[in-house]
């Protein structure tokens, strides 16, 4: 057990980065994100757990629902990354509450890391894409921030090079209405700065809050584009010619981000 507490390698301190990233994980998605297999992905985590690097949150209720453990980094991890890496110290602070969180909290995570390795895998090369945790020291986006933002690698004519995306676990409409206004707000301040306001990506429960965030953004007649679609039609397999999002303002025909 002693060679256990050995100094950490770049493969550990790197999982220990990609955990900052996406705040909860599993060793499913892990594996995918990393292209390993979830066994080494079991082993790394053994290691990390012994050394109180990471902890889990998993009781009976898992195995009887089908899902795996979920992994989030401890005080001490934090604290050893911020000893040798720039955090952010708002997002220092919020991932010190990661053991109090509900269920509901953490697969909202688990979802948006699932539709981070999907948006990945349908438009290989074209975006760097960043979590709220990578975006903490950037001051000029909305808060709360988006779940994810894309930055075009590339310029493409006639395509947006920055996205902003949100995942919504909640279809009751007060709540899609509030992002919304959100964007709304930020867009009217100016805190953007020059350039292209960011196309908002929005990503509803079902199909019927789809059509609700639609029609609500189509009356405010804005100066930036909304582009919807589901959290199903996100998360199925979907190639670069694959269309999933609608256009607020020119709904006839599904487009794709590439």
């Amino acid at each position: 057990m002693a060679n256990r507490r050995n100094k950490l390698n770049d493969k550990q301190i790197q999982l220990l980065q990609l955990l900052y990233k996406f705040r909860f994980v599993t060793a499913e998605l892990v594996a995918k994100h990393k292209g390993i297999r979830r066994s080494a992905v079991n082993n790394a985590f053994s290691i990390l757990l012994d050394q109180e690097l990471i902890a889990r949150h998993y009781d009976n209720s898992y195995k009887i629902q089908g899902r795996g453990a979920t992994y989030y980094l401890t005080p001490k991890a934090l604290r050893l990354l911020r000893g040798s890496y720039k955090l952010n110290e708002n997002v220092f602070r919020t991932l010190l509450k990661n053991k109090r969180l509900s269920d509901g909290f953490i697969d909202d995570n688990l979802t948006i890391m699932a539709a981070y390795l999907k948006l990945r895998e349908a438009y290989p090369g074209i975006f760097n894409i960043f979590t709220v945790s990578e975006l903490g020291d950037f001051d000029y986006f909305p808060e709360p921030k988006s779940s994810l933002y894309l930055s075009r690698k590339e310029p493409v004519n006639g395509l947006p090079s920055e996205y902003m995306l949100d995942i919504f676990r909640d279809n009751r409409k007060f709540i899609l209405k509030k992002r919304i206004d959100v964007y709304i707000e930020h867009y009217a301040t100016g805190d953007w700065g020059e350039g292209e306001y960011p196309t908002i990506l929005l990503v509803c429960p079902d199909s019927r809050s789809e059509e609700y965030a639609q029609k609500y953004v189509e009356s405010l007649l804005e100066d930036f584009d909304f582009l919807t679609t589901t959290k199903s039609a996100l998360l199925n397999k979907h190639s670069l010619e694959t269309a999933i999002w609608t256009d607020v303002f020119n709904p006839e025909k599904l487009i794709s981000l590439a």
